[in-house]
């Protein structure tokens, strides 16, 4: 008799520092294969939210009402199909994260998990390998998250490595305003762009906060002296917040800065509504400078965005 397959149900979450995506997949019962039928994103800023090391209260309260609305947004409940997920920077960085994962399991029947984050890097280039032809063993993928950056390569020995950024687009910008608060009583940096000095004064703090630990990591540096690299931008801040703003498959480093000289043109209802398929436009001048700085320790002067499919990997994988 030929085997029966029927398609189980799974609700798939990446609990990010700013945001929590999720996948919507049907799952084949033969073949183990996954099938994406829809997916959605909220608003839910972790990295933002933690006061002394800790979750704060307020944001475990809004971190289980953002997992419900997902559900409801899917019409699901998580006692009835698979939910589980990963979490990644914010939860590296909250010491309470298993408190509050807990939590949610218990509550709500999600069942997440904490990945380092040279796994983040490693799953996000195998994933990038696996779909796009990459440049043969001379490829970096950057992601760039809400609490952290990523860079992946093949090494010398053709084994996955992973240069840990600490800083993404959330915590960036939060040390951005801090430096400009106490070195210049700069005021009022949340209701408007960062004017044309204020630019100057952030790539200045990006040499010294992202670029200068890059230039000093010696395995890194020995790696990018053999030969050309090609540079490629993943996730969403890169494609959704960056590429939004050109509707091109590929960025130079000048075009970063220039952007963000754009953008302090602009107030922050302008902006919108000349950027309107770019989500929270009013943080881009900090990606985009915290891009640059990057591209200036790896010496890149263009980067090409993709978008592998990471929950499709994830999944199959078994997350």
């Amino acid at each position: 008799m030929d085997e029966i397959c029927f398609t189980n149900i799974k609700l798939f979450f990446d609990i990010g520092s700013g945001k929590t995506k999720s996948y919507f997949f049907g799952m084949d019962s033969c073949t183990n294969s996954s099938n994406l039928i829809s997916k959605h994103r909220a608003k839910m800023p972790y990295q933002y939210y933690i006061d002394k090391g800790n979750l704060s209260k307020k944001a475990v309260e809004n971190g289980l009402q953002s997992l419900v609305s997902i559900q409801n947004y899917y019409e699901v409940e998580c006692n009835i199909v698979q939910c589980s997920g990963i979490a990644t920077a914010w939860a590296r960085n909250a010491a309470n994260t298993d408190e509050y994962l807990q939590k949610v399991y218990n509550n709500l029947n999600i069942n997440i998990q904490v990945i380092s984050q040279y796994e983040e890097g490693k799953f996000l280039f195998q994933a990038a390998e696996k779909e796009l032809h990459l440049a043969e063993n001379r490829a970096i993928v950057c992601d760039i998250g809400g609490g952290s950056f990523q860079l992946s390569f093949r090494g010398f020995d053709s084994s996955v490595q992973v240069v840990e950024g600490l800083y993404g687009g959330e915590n960036f910008k939060l040390e951005s305003q801090k430096f400009l608060i106490a070195n210049f009583d700069t005021r009022y940096l949340d209701n408007r762009f960062l004017n044309n000095t204020e630019i100057l004064h952030i790539k200045e703090f990006g040499r010294k906060l992202i670029t200068g630990p890059l230039k000093n990591n010696q395995e890194l540096q020995e790696w990018i002296k053999k030969g050309s690299v090609s540079f490629y931008a993943a996730g969403g801040l890169m494609n959704t917040g960056i590429k939004g703003m050109i509707n091109d498959n590929h960025i130079s480093l000048n075009t970063l800065y220039d952007l963000a000289d754009q953008l302090s043109k602009y107030d922050f209802e302008k902006a919108r509504n000349h950027f309107d398929k770019v989500p929270e436009i009013e943080s881009n001048q900090y990606n985009l400078l915290l891009a640059e700085s990057i591209m200036i320790g790896l010496n890149v002067s263009e980067a090409y965005f993709i978008q592998p499919d990471i929950p499709s990997f994830l999944v199959n994988m078994g997350y």
